[in-house]
């Protein structure tokens, strides 16, 4: 997410082709993030993202209410997810 958010794979091209206009990206710092799925590796996502003071949205079959709350994951449907995460 970082090097998305950051550009970097565009901004390695560009310098190696010769060019030092590197494209500038966006932080995750405060940004909505959707997550699919709240499993062992979203959970961990949805950890991390905490440390960037990110409001996470996340889609999953079974909710658990108690972990929202302590963690202040929001639970939302899939489109809504998708629709706030791009916005």
């Amino acid at each position: 997410m970082l090097a998305l958010g950051r550009r970097f794979r565009e901004g390695q091209q560009a310098l190696s082709e010769g060019s030092w206009a590197i494209p500038v990206g966006t932080d995750l710092y405060r940004k909505t993030v959707g997550i699919v799925g709240l499993g062992r590796i979203g959970r961990s996502v949805a950890q991390r993202l905490t440390g960037f003071e990110a409001t996470v949205l996340v889609h999953t079959p079974r909710r658990d209410e108690e972990l929202a709350r302590k963690s202040g994951y929001v639970y939302v449907e899939l489109p809504e997810s998708c629709h706030e995460a791009t916005t």
